[in-house]
């Protein structure tokens, strides 16, 4: 499995590999397989809803790979008392068993999570940087999805830990201790997950 930390961005003080896939969204369209051309091991769609004819039309496209994304139907909930959302968390069985049954690898993304501001990116001004306190909600939602998921086998291709991280700067760049350190965060996520 990879690990994404945030799509596109890589975290150059960690020796762990990162594998980002190149994801696009469908929105409902039939894409030609041309599209794929040169794109190497995986060819994907990001999506937040799928469904039997969806997950059809994506491996139909010559796709192999989908990230699904929880932003508008997080995975957990983002007020107290910060609980697992079960409905969601079986959309995300489904996914993977149509998935699994139509051969395609899936991208866990949970997208969200408590403390951050928006529902599709993080923020310098999100709560999550400055409390470990938001860090705690978060490693608990990967431990909870990889317990969950330990035993699915090579039909889960990756997790996403963030997506899009926002860390604050300060004058001197991006800090180097405290919860607005990146690195430290990915570390523990890491950690939670193996």
């Amino acid at each position: 499995k990879f690990i994404t930390a945030g799509v596109g961005k890589l975290v150059s003080n960690l020796t762990i590999r990162y594998v980002v896939a190149t994801s696009i969204l469908l929105a409902g369209m039939v894409v030609s397989q041309a599209i794929f051309a040169g794109w190497g091991q995986y060819r994907g769609f990001t999506a937040s809803e799928l469904d039997e004819q969806r997950v059809a039309d994506l491996k139909a496209t010559g796709a192999n790979l989908v990230r699904l994304s929880f932003n508008k139907k997080p995975l957990m909930y983002k007020k107290p008392p910060y609980k697992l959302n079960l409905k969601s968390f079986a959309r995300l069985d489904r996914a993977i068993d149509l998935c699994e049954e139509h051969g395609l690898k899936i991208v866990i993304d949970p997208h969200t999570a408590p403390g951050m501001l928006k529902r599709n990116t993080s923020t310098p001004r999100d709560p999550f940087w400055s409390s470990y306190e938001w860090h705690e909600k978060l490693i608990a939602l990967w431990d909870a999805i990889s317990r969950r998921y330990a035993k699915r086998g090579d039909v889960i291709a990756g997790y996403e830990l963030i997506n899009e991280p926002s860390v604050p700067r300060t004058p001197e760049g991006v800090p180097k201790s405290g919860p607005a350190d990146y690195n430290e965060l990915v570390g523990k996520l890491v950690a939670t997950i193996r």
